[in-house]
């Protein structure tokens, strides 16, 4: 059998994801997980930089926490207030762990949904019950996966994060010459982890493997199409600059309406309800609008990464590099 090329997978990825607008609530809740790749990577790296001391969202949150627990403290309060603060610290945590739930269980929906339409070679999609039930069996093996892959994005992130500050403040050629090679040290393992802990997933979720015969054969599987994930996973990077260019341009348009009626209030004599209202409806416009792309760019990678790991495990896939240059396949 011919081993099909990944540009071909990654169309098939655009029709599943435009098509079978269903998967994208699976996008919208599986997205709070963060989207696999390099660019996780370099954001949390990016977070790292600007403090130190809080590499990471979720340490971000945490310290929120405990700063809105030290003020709280710090009142009088009678013991009515105290219940009913428990109580309110009980029903967030509640939603913090439904909300978690869904998303690990979306997230396993979605790469089930989309390896199986590629698995079966049809345009119309199988019933999503279907692939909500199997990721909601394995949910303890996708949070396990999930936990895994954030431990090593925050341990990479804060690598870059000293490198950067000890380069900032020292100056000198070795700390750049450190900084460029745990840069560079921090993208190659950050790739390799995210594709590995992705295709565990595949093999978590479409052939229902335990987790630790799922990090095995998925390291297997990476290290025999190590150089078509590189390509694909350095594609992704390209994807997310070109949304980023899209939201820049949208920011643009959508905040219209704001300097329209910032000009209409200067003629006017400088009415404040005006230019509020401007921004407000520019703000919700442009924050759905957000919304509605990235839900919509996490399915289409999600679905990208599940296809091929159904047509990689199967029958392989075509390195692009290797077939250009040498015209041999991996």
């Amino acid at each position: 059998m011919k081993e099909p090329k990944y540009s071909v997978a990654l169309w098939r990825a655009w029709q599943l994801t435009w098509h079978h607008k269903d998967l994208w609530v699976f996008g919208l809740f599986a997205a709070f997980l963060g989207q696999m790749g390099l660019v996780e990577i370099l954001s949390q790296s990016t977070l790292a930089v600007m403090n130190i001391n809080n590499p990471s969202g979720f340490l971000f949150v945490w310290y929120v926490v405990q700063d809105f627990l030290l003020t709280f403290s710090a009142f009088s309060f009678g013991a009515v207030d105290y219940i009913g603060a428990l109580w309110l610290l009980l029903l967030l945590g509640i939603l913090g762990i439904g909300l978690l739930y869904i998303s690990v269980v979306s997230q396993g929906a979605l790469v089930h949904s989309a390896a199986r339409y590629a698995h079966e070679r049809r345009k119309k999609m199988h019933d999503l019950h279907l692939s909500w039930h199997v990721a909601r069996e394995r949910f303890w093996a996708l949070l396990s996966l999930n936990i895994l892959r954030k431990a090593v994005v925050i341990t990479i992130a804060s690598f870059v994060a000293w490198a950067t500050v000890n380069a900032v403040w020292y100056g000198s050629f070795g700390d750049q010459m450190l900084y460029l090679f745990i840069f560079v040290l921090a993208v190659v393992v950050g790739m390799v982890a995210s594709v590995w802990f992705f295709y565990a997933t595949g093999y978590v979720v479409v052939e229902q493997y335990k987790l630790l015969p799922a990090l095995r054969t998925g390291w297997r599987l990476f290290t025999m199409h190590w150089l078509v994930s590189f390509e694909i996973g350095f594609l992704c990077i390209i994807f997310n600059i070109v949304l980023l260019f899209i939201l820049l341009i949208a920011l643009f348009f959508f905040f219209l309406p704001t300097f329209f009626l910032w000009s209409l209030s200067v003629s006017l004599g400088g009415s404040i309800l005006l230019i509020s209202v401007g921004l407000t409806i520019s703000i919700i416009l442009f924050c759905l609008f957000t919304v509605f792309v990235g839900t919509l760019f996490n399915a289409f990678v999600t679905s990208t990464w599940a296809y091929l790991f159904s047509k990689m495990h199967k029958h392989g896939l075509v390195s692009h590099v290797v077939d250009l240059f040498h015209g041999r396949r991996i």
